[in-house]
């Protein structure tokens, strides 16, 4: 079965945990439908990485826009 939790966690450029964006149990199928809210993170470029049942699988710089 392909079930697993998976966070979403949003580092600083100093490699600083920001947020965990999101922290859920999927299904399979489930994992390309994840939305974040990041309404309360402040304007600026981050890397957000995810993890799957705590390893992390990708990571990627993104920008933050208000």
């Amino acid at each position: 079965n392909g079930n697993a939790t998976v966070s979403a966690v949003l580092f600083n450029l100093l490699g600083e945990t920001v947020t965990t964006a999101f922290d859920k149990y999927l299904e399979s199928g489930d994992y390309a439908n994840v939305s974040l809210d990041l309404s309360a993170v402040p304007a600026g470029v981050y890397e957000i990485a995810f993890f799957v049942n705590g390893r992390k699988d990708i990571s990627r710089k993104i920008v933050v826009m208000k």
